[in-house]
């Protein structure tokens, strides 16, 4: 945290509001894939 703690103020904020990466994983993935769909 002494190294960078803006860093460490933003995970604890979006820690605090409940963000979970799975879901920003997935919606990333679910992008990425529709892409590579033939005929997409």
């Amino acid at each position: 945290p002494d190294t960078h703690p803006h860093l460490a103020e933003a995970a604890a904020y979006a820690l605090a509001t409940g963000y979970d990466p799975a879901d920003e994983f997935h919606h990333g993935l679910t992008l990425i894939l529709t892409a590579l769909r033939p005929g997409a």
